[in-house]
């Protein structure tokens, strides 16, 4: 019961924020405040509403060990507290992630030891990441797209699902998402070569983000005034 009135007061705290950034009064130092207040809780308690990050674990120890997660199980490293953490349906499952994520997460694995719980906190802060190019990156793109940047952080990095699936629970989306905005906030601002880079990096974490590489392209072959160029994006498109 105190866990879901914690849900409901921070839904109800993240509902009256959103009143100031309706109204133009969210600042971006402000959001950064909000975040930490927010976030820090959730940084440091157990994982909510996803064990997904013990599965991330066992992936990177696989690697860490030598061993590949795209063929052997986290089950392959015996029982214990870890694969006791691993749902079910991914004790005897492959990785399904791409070959940054697993590289990164062998990284984790190797500098986190043997104790769960800082193998928990280091994952989180690898995913921590993801948050801080969310929060750099969504600023300028809402004001190139014409939208208040303090309304774009309440919708997109503050909310309760963000916090949650990115902080709490340590998805790997976090990465994802920060690449491919940081990705797409470059791209708008005309240097379309370095945010395609960035999109097919995202890309390597999780193959959805490879489909703002099509819409980027799209939106610059639109907006090219002349054959060579649109010839140069396709050519950009495709190489990257």
């Amino acid at each position: 019961l105190g866990f879901y009135a914690s849900v409901i007061l921070l839904i109800a705290g993240w509902v009256g924020v959103g009143y100031h950034a309706r109204a133009g009064r969210l600042t971006i130092s402000r959001s950064w405040v909000i975040l930490g207040l927010w976030g820090l809780p959730l940084l440091v308690g157990p994982p909510i509403f996803s064990r997904d990050i013990y599965s991330y674990i066992g992936q990177g120890l696989l690697a860490h060990h030598g061993l590949n997660p795209y063929s052997v199980p986290p089950s392959a490293l015996g029982k214990g507290p870890l694969l006791a953490s691993i749902a079910s349906v991914w004790r005897d499952t492959a990785s399904p992630y791409g070959p940054l994520f697993v590289t990164v997460s062998r990284a984790a694995a190797s500098i986190s030891g043997g104790s769960l719980v800082v193998q928990v906190l280091v994952f989180r802060l690898m995913e921590l990441l993801g948050v801080v190019m969310i929060m750099v990156s969504l600023p300028p793109l809402s004001r190139r797209l014409g939208t208040d940047p303090g309304l774009a952080l309440w919708l997109g990095a503050l909310s309760p699902l963000a916090l949650f699936s990115f902080i709490a629970s340590g998805h790997n989306d976090a990465l994802m998402v920060g690449l491919l905005l940081a990705g797409v906030t470059l791209a708008t601002e005309g240097r379309l070569a370095i945010g395609l880079a960035l999109c097919a990096l995202a890309a390597t974490i999780k193959l959805p983000a490879a489909a703002a590489i099509v819409f980027l392209a799209v939106d610059q072959f639109r907006a090219a005034g002349s054959r060579s160029s649109r010839r140069r994006i396709v050519l950009e498109a495709v190489a990257v």
